[in-house]
């Protein structure tokens, strides 16, 4: 990774832990953001996906899960982009956002899963966060009411990403040179 990169990751990462302490002092208040945010990052998530499909890994070896995927985050986030520009009460931003946390939380634990199986390093804090959201996503189905409990759960993730992207900026990364 090179150095404006890594300044991009560090930057990027703070500005995240900012939003998600921001988002946390006023979790009433910023209800819509939060929804609009994650109806962002997912359609924007799924163009790039399409993007890279049709300009880049078209001819490859299994890309058609890549068209897949580009397909399901444009249609997950036209449907969140259709519950917060709607009238859907507010329960429906909710278990969207409990749904999208635990599927993402049982990705995480079945690519730790498959790391560990291959030996590779680092697959234990993998493992710990994706049960974290799922444990997370769980106690949110007996709180459905709550908007609080709705921020505090994409502030958690927010956090999280966050960490990671500071984390990467500062790791140091593996060259292969070929002779």
């Amino acid at each position: 990774m090179g150095s404006l990169k890594r300044v991009f990751f560090f930057i990027s990462g703070l500005l995240m832990l900012a939003a998600a302490v921001l988002f946390a002092i006023y979790p009433g208040e910023t209800y819509q953001v939060v929804l609009f945010l994650l109806t962002l990052s997912l359609l924007l998530h799924g163009i790039h996906q399409l993007i890279y499909y049709f300009s880049l890994c078209r001819y490859k070896t299994g890309s058609i899960e890549t068209l897949y995927k580009g397909i399901f985050f444009m249609d997950a986030g036209l449907f969140a982009l259709n519950i917060n520009m709607g009238r859907a009460p507010r329960i429906m931003g909710i278990l969207y956002l409990i749904i999208t946390v635990f599927v993402s939380g049982v990705v995480d634990v079945l690519r730790a899963n498959e790391a560990r199986k291959l030996e590779m390093g680092r697959w234990k804090y993998q493992f710990f966060y994706g049960a974290l959201q799922i444990v997370i996503s769980c106690t949110g189905l007996f709180f459905l009411n709550s908007v609080r409990l709705m921020t505090y759960i994409y502030c958690l993730g927010l956090i999280n990403t966050a960490i990671s992207r500071i984390i990467t900026a500062f790791r140091k990364t593996a060259i292969v040179y070929v002779e």
